[in-house]
C-alpha cells in the first residue's frame, strides 16, 4: 500500500487556492482505500489566502495547515517534507491544478516501481483559457538524453517523491526577491541534483496536470534577474 502527503504551498494566490485543494480532495475520493494527509503551507500568506486555508481545513480531514516565514518556495517545500507522516509526497502550487486520477495513477505506479520520482505526461499551462499544451519528458526510457537538463528544465513543481529521497536530497532555496543570491530555478535544481545522483523520473503516461500562468511569477522574475540555477554535478549528467 502506498501512503501519501499532499503538500499545496501558498502565499498570495486567494481565491486560486480553493481550486488547487478541492482538485486535491477530488483526487483522494478517486483514490481508494489509502491512509492520506493534505499539508497546506503557507509562507508568508496574505489574509485572503490564509483565510480560505483556514476554511478549508476545518472542513475537510486529515488536512491541517503550516506555516513559514521564509519567503522561499523552495525553502517552505522542504520544511513542510518534514512534518509529513507518509513515505510519498506530493507537491502542487496553490495556483496550480491536479488532473483528474493523478493520485491515483500514481499510487498505482509507485507499488509497481519505487524510488522513482513522478510527474504527469501532459502539462496544460493556462490562463483565462488553455495557452498551451507540454509532453514532459521520461526520463526512465533508454534514450533519455540527462545532459540536455543541463541547459532545459524537462519538468514542473507539480510531482510526486519518494519522501526519502528528499531528505537525502534537499530542494535548495529559489527566492527571487534574493537579489543578492545569483541562484534560483528551485525545482530545475533540484531534478538535475538528483538525476545527477541516479534518480530515475518517470512520466504516468495519460495523466495531466494544469498549471496557472501568471504576469509576475517566480520564472518571470528569475528571468529578468539573470539568475541561473544553482550547481551541480555536471559530470555525472554528461557521463
Amino acid at each position: 500500500m502506498v501512503n501519501l502527503t499532499a503538500i499545496v504551498t501558498a502565499h498570495n494566490e486567494g481565491h486560486f487556492l480553493l481550486s488547487a485543494l478541492s482538485s486535491v480532495r477530488r483526487n483522494f475520493s478517486q483514490v481508494g482505500k489509502i491512509d492520506y494527509e493534505i499539508l497546506i503551507s503557507l509562507d508568508r500568506a496574505d489574509h485572503l489566502t490564509t483565510k480560505i486555508a483556514k476554511k478549508f481545513a476545518a472542513n475537510n480531514a486529515n488536512c491541517q495547515i503550516i506555516t513559514h516565514d521564509f519567503g522561499d518556495v523552495g525553502k517552505a517545500r522542504q520544511s513542510s517534507l518534514s512534518k509529513s507522516s507518509f513515505d510519498y509526497v506530493a507537491f502542487l502550487d496553490g495556483d496550480d491544478v491536479f488532473g483528474d486520477f493523478w493520485l491515483k495513477s500514481v499510487t498505482r505506479e509507485a507499488r509497481k516501481n519505487k524510488d522513482i520520482i513522478w510527474h504527469p505526461d501532459l502539462t496544460i499551462y493556462f490562463d483565462s483559457e488553455i495557452r498551451s499544451v507540454r509532453k514532459n519528458v521520461d526520463g526512465t526510457k533508454k534514450k533519455f538524453r540527462k545532459d540536455f537538463l543541463i541547459f532545459e528544465n524537462f519538468w514542473t513543481s507539480t510531482f510526486v517523491t519518494p519522501k526519502h529521497i528528499m531528505e537525502s536530497v534537499p530542494m535548495k532555496g529559489g527566492n527571487t526577491y534574493d537579489q543578492g543570491n545569483p541562484y534560483a530555478y528551485e525545482d530545475w535544481s533540484w531534478f538535475r541534483d538528483t538525476v545527477s545522483l541516479g534518480y530515475k523520473h518517470g512520466v504516468i503516461k495519460k495523466t495531466v496536470n494544469f498549471v496557472r500562468l501568471k504576469v509576475n511569477s517566480n520564472t518571470t522574475r528569475t528571468l529578468s534577474l539573470g539568475k541561473r540555477p544553482w550547481p551541480t554535478n555536471i559530470s555525472n549528467l554528461l557521463a
